[in-house]
This record gives C-alpha cells, sequence and structure tokens, in this order.
C-alpha cells in the first residue's frame, strides 16, 4: 500500500505503525543500538553542595579579584572561585568567603576561552581573623594568574607593552614612508 507524498504512513487503524513487524535485536528506527545489552540507566546528578562545610567561629577571607583595565574584554567575564574544590562563579571585586579555622586552599581562574589565569595559594584561617588575599589575571590567556596577600602585579603585562611599541613603530614607519 502506497500513500501519499508529505502523509504519515498509518496502520489500518488510523494510528501510527506499530513496532511489531521488527525482528528481535533490532531496534527500532531513530533509536541507538547497545550490543553489549540493554541501554545503560540514567541516575541524576548528585546532589551539589553550595560550599565548604562550616563549623564553629571562623575567619574571613577577603578575596579582591582584578584585571588591568588595558584588558577591557575581561570586564564581561568574571573569576571562578574554588575554595577546597567547591568553585563557583564569582565577580570582579570583593569577596569575603567566611571559613572554619584551618588551612584551606584558595584557586581561582578567569573566565574567558576556557580557564585564563590559574592561580592558587594555600591560606591559613584563625578564629576572627580577617585574610585578605588578592587575585590579579594576566593580559594574555597563556600566562598564569598571581595571587598573594599584597596587591599584585599584573602577569604579561611586558607583553602588552611590546605590543604597543611595535604598534606605534609600524604606525610611525608608514608615515615616515
Amino acid at each position: 500500500m502506497t500513500y501519499p507524498p508529505g502523509n504519515p504512513q498509518q496502520n489500518r487503524y488510523g494510528g501510527p505503525p506499530s513496532r511489531d513487524h521488527l525482528a528481535p535485536g533490532y531496534p527500532a528506527p531513530g533509536r541507538p543500538t547497545y550490543p553489549q545489552g540493554p541501554p545503560p540507566q540514567s541516575y541524576p546528578p548528585p546532589p551539589q553542595r553550595s560550599g565548604p562545610p562550616v563549623s564553629g567561629p571562623g575567619g574571613t577571607i577577603q578575596l579582591d579579584c582584578s584585571y588591568n583595565k588595558l584588558g577591557f574584554f575581561l570586564a564581561f567575564t568574571g573569576p571562578h572561585i574554588r575554595v577546597d574544590g567547591y568553585g563557583q562563579d564569582g565577580t570582579w571585586g570583593r569577596t569575603a568567603i567566611a571559613l572554619p579555622p584551618g588551612t584551606h586552599s584558595i584557586e581561582v581562574h578567569t573566565r574567558y576561552l576556557g580557564q585564563m589565569g590559574p592561580a592558587h595559594m594555600l591560606v591559613n584561617v584563625y578564629p576572627g581573623q580577617q585574610i585578605p588575599v588578592f587575585y590579579r589575571a594576566p593580559t594574555a590567556i597563556f600566562f598564569k594568574g598571581a595571587m598573594g596577600h599584597q596587591p599584585q602585579p599584573t602577569p604579561g603585562m611586558w607583553l602588552t607593552w611590546v605590543m604597543f611599541a611595535i604598534a606605534v613603530l609600524v604606525v610611525a614607519t608608514a608615515f615616515l614612508f
């Protein structure tokens, strides 16, 4: 039996065609095959924790994330902050992170074309203490970021100045010749 073009194939009762005519072991058209056995079961993802566990009175890390204004495109991104393995997206500027006493691992990178400018630091936190930590994003994607307890210089800034000097030389040469 043939059907006019554009009309879906139907069985004799007016519904879609049944799959009863398929041989055992062969999947229905459009379905993936699993030669090793039944299709894998999908499980819900494990619950995500919003941050590191906090117990007892602790201290606060004052994390200041910044970038050089010549890298204005970084204003549209932001840092990704990971404390003791728990990560979250942050914003440029100061972020207060409350932590229990002890040694904590702080990792920061810039969210630009993947992970730009990774930096890592171990910080000792004592009860009631506020610890300043500064992260500075690099000027180029292949440099690492800088992190410390004092404001950091911009990694790769020398490359920005070299590229600027080359551009000035090219423009000056174009006007001379």
